[in-house]
């Protein structure tokens, strides 16, 4: 069975020499996510490739925190104020 492309990270096999993918689920799998954990400018010949999933996340995770840590301040600051 012929191969369609190496397997991410990765690995020696005793057939092929490296282990491959051999089915389009496997390798559709493998290419949305190198997509979209990829972030945009992290590859050098294609700087537009990515969608940073990462950062994304990270920027609604910081969004929250603010607005919990702005509420936490703010009650203690109400609390100071009533002594």
């Amino acid at each position: 069975m012929s191969s369609l492309a190496v397997l991410l990270p990765m690995s020696t096999d005793s057939m092929d020499g490296f282990a491959m993918i051999k089915d389009y689920k496997s390798l559709v799998k493998q290419n949305l996510k190198m997509l979209m954990l990829t972030v945009p400018g992290e590859r050098i010949m294609l700087p537009k490739y990515g969608v940073g999933l990462k950062n994304t996340y990270f920027l609604i995770f910081m969004k929250v925190l603010k607005s919990r840590y702005e509420m936490i301040l703010d009650y203690k600051w109400l609390n100071i104020c009533r002594l």
